[in-house]
């Protein structure tokens, strides 16, 4: 009866932590930034932290469903490393591919979130749900947005994100217009970015409207995205 008990929770175990493919992307690096880790396969992985590209791919285990991004500090009483926990996020069971997306936590943020130094964004990485030539829109900013992207239009409440198909209205060159605009408190639509930007379907786009915590001016990041293959 032990054996058959012990066998069940080692099942159970199993399907609680799954492994899946990932990437990493910064919006920005915490100013208290250091080496962070997150559990792969056979040890602790060590992540790479880009801020204008992604990283390479890894694989990571996901105990309960929860990417756990930590940095190792002092020992504990059995001489391994003391992991303190940077960053958590649930990852949906049917992703099997992520890119998390990393962005600082604010000094207001950190009262409540203690020693967690990032809010993370586990979006689905895969071909099938994010295919090549597609893009993917992120409104960081605290008030609507509004992307047209070539023929695409999109509208997204402050912190949602959304994918748009394949632009098929391009000139000779592929190049289509981007335009973003953000609603002003007086209800009013503001052109924030307007420019032209080649598409291809050998890569896939990733754009985010955000407001420039000291400036106070909204902005734009783009980041152009051609997959790369597993580590060896």
């Amino acid at each position: 009866m032990a054996f058959g008990f012990q066998l069940l929770v080692s099942n159970v175990a199993a399907q609680e932590a799954r492994i899946i493919e990932a990437r990493t992307l910064f919006f920005q690096r915490s100013g208290d930034a250091s080496d962070i880790y997150i559990q792969a396969p056979k040890n602790a992985y060590k992540i790479s932290m880009p801020v204008e590209s992604f990283s390479e791919t890894f694989k990571c285990v996901l105990p309960n469903g929860s990417a756990v991004f930590y940095k190792e500090e002092g020992q504990n009483p059995d001489g391994t490393p003391k992991k303190v926990v940077l960053a958590r996020t649930q990852v949906p069971s049917s992703f099997k591919k992520v890119l998390f997306y990393f962005i600082p936590i604010t000094a207001t943020e950190k009262k409540k979130q203690g020693n967690l130094l990032y809010r993370v964004i586990a979006l689905d990485d895969g071909l099938k749900k994010f295919p090549m030539g597609h893009t993917r829109l992120l409104n960081l900013s605290s008030t609507p947005a509004a992307f047209f992207i070539g023929e695409h239009r999109r509208k997204l409440a402050a912190g949602k994100f959304a994918r748009v198909p394949e632009v098929k209205k391009r000139d000779k060159w592929n190049m289509a217009s981007i335009v973003c605009k953000l609603k002003t408190v007086k209800g009013r639509w503001r052109t924030i970015s307007e420019f032209q930007a080649r598409f291809s379907k050998r890569k896939r786009m990733f754009i985010v409207s955000y407001i420039n915590p000291k400036t106070k001016q909204p902005l734009l990041k783009i980041y152009k995205d051609i997959p790369l293959e597993p580590e060896p």
